[in-house]
């Protein structure tokens, strides 16, 4: 190794252009710049002098074969996506010096086991840890105030994670495909979020948050009192069987138990006003539902590719089915539309091959693209005269005009 291989300006480290695997950083270095070593495959272990107090953006990225580095407590900043995709990084000691850790910064480090949050780290930033799939222990400070969007999602080892008192904002999706979490333990005195059975909840459980989606479980009755269940809040849940909502609920949010692959039954109460888009999706085995009579649109793919649905009641408080709705829906063999449906979306019942019969009421006014796109088995639609079905695919010798 050689002074020459760092190209060095006005104390920032731009780039290594030498070839070693063990490296030390020169003393006169104050920052260690943006992409520095981006994509240095050789790179085995790095020593970063006490005179380095910023590592720039992707300084690190994909340096697929770095197994250690030391960071001195002389660093205040590590930038996003630092060490993104270095694969072979096993372990790393953050300093308590650091203050500021970016988006990105672990994404990928695939080979990660434990790290523990520096006391004087507020906030855990986009995809930090995403897809650290060998992560089995992390520490969060009670310094640390919120965590964002996809935090740890496909964190798939991580089995139990402990929220401080300190934390009172939480992303989307933060632990979304961490399919062997089990509990997520928030601390009592927290005052915005809480924990029951290893389920996060706001402070008054009126919003179930997060089902961790590696509880054993196979029924589950969601409490008296709460209102919301969250966007995503049971996605990849799959060894629950049967869910069983309180009449509290009113609002399921987007994706809430989507890829529910072993959910059968599910219960919707009359309080409940709204259904997601996607709240449904790749219920695989859900064979029948019914919708309650308070809940006005369908919304987009809500059931889509719920393969064993045979049949699904519509109420008549509803007004539009959504894009998809029921897409790949390979066992749907019946469905009633109410006269209180005005709009049919593009793709509704695309993919339905068991469908064979049915009937659009007078009330509906607009019909989407490719409605019945794939509905190889549709044997005859009875429709309106005044009804246009020239874009949702069926063949005319099929449609029954009244």
């Amino acid at each position: 190794m050689s002074i020459f291989d760092f190209y060095i300006e006005d104390d920032v480290l731009v780039k290594y252009i030498g070839n070693d695997e063990i490296i030390t950083v020169p003393t006169d270095v104050i920052y260690i710049g943006d992409e520095a070593f981006m994509d240095y495959s050789c790179l085995k272990s790095i020593t970063i002098p006490d005179s380095v107090t910023s590592i720039g953006d992707c300084a690190f990225y994909n340096c697929k074969n770095l197994e250690e580095i030391i960071i001195p407590d002389s660093v205040l900043h590590i930038g996003d996506a630092a060490f993104s995709g270095c694969e072979n990084l096993k372990s790393i000691t953050i300093p308590e010096s650091v203050v500021y850790i970016g988006n990105n910064v672990f994404n990928s480090c695939s080979n990660l086991k434990s790290i523990s949050i520096p006391i004087n780290v507020n906030h855990i930033r986009e995809n930090t840890f995403g897809h650290c799939v060998s992560l089995e222990e992390i520490i969060i400070p009670d310094t640390v105030s919120s965590i964002e969007n996809n935090a740890f999602e496909k964190c798939t080892c991580l089995k139990e994670i402990s929220l401080p008192d300190s934390v009172t904002s939480i992303g989307d999706n933060v632990f979304r495909g961490c399919e062997n979490l089990e509990a997520i333990i928030v601390n009592d005195y927290n005052k915005v979020y809480s924990s029951l059975e290893g389920i996060l909840y706001n402070k008054d459980k009126t919003r179930l948050i997060c089902y961790p989606c590696g509880k054993t479980d196979k029924n589950f009755i969601i409490p008296e009192g709460v209102t919301n269940i969250e966007k995503c809040a049971f996605e990849n849940c799959k060894n629950l069987e049967k869910i069983t909502l309180s009449d509290s609920v009113t609002i399921i949010e987007n994706n809430a138990f989507e890829n529910c692959t072993c959910l059968k039954e599910i219960t919707i109460p009359d309080n409940v006003i709204s259904i997601g888009n996607e709240a449904f999706k790749h219920c695989e085995n859900l064979e029948e539902i019914t919708i309650s009579n308070s809940v006005a649109i369908i919304e987009n793919n809500v059931f889509s590719h719920c393969k064993s649905l045979k049949s699904i009641t519509i109420p008549n408080s509803v007004t539009s089915i959504g894009d998809g709705a029921f897409e790949n829906c390979i066992s749907l063999e019946k469905i009633n539309i109410p006269d209180s449906v005005t709009i049919i979306e593009a793709l509704t019942f695309s993919g339905c091959k068991s469908l064979k019969t049915i009937t659009i009421p007078e009330s509906v006014i607009s019909i989407g693209n490719w409605t019945f796109l794939g509905c190889k088995n549709l044997e005859k639609i009875k429709a309106p005269q005044k009804l246009n079905l020239s874009k949702t695919l069926v063949p005319k010798d099929k449609i029954e005009r009244y």
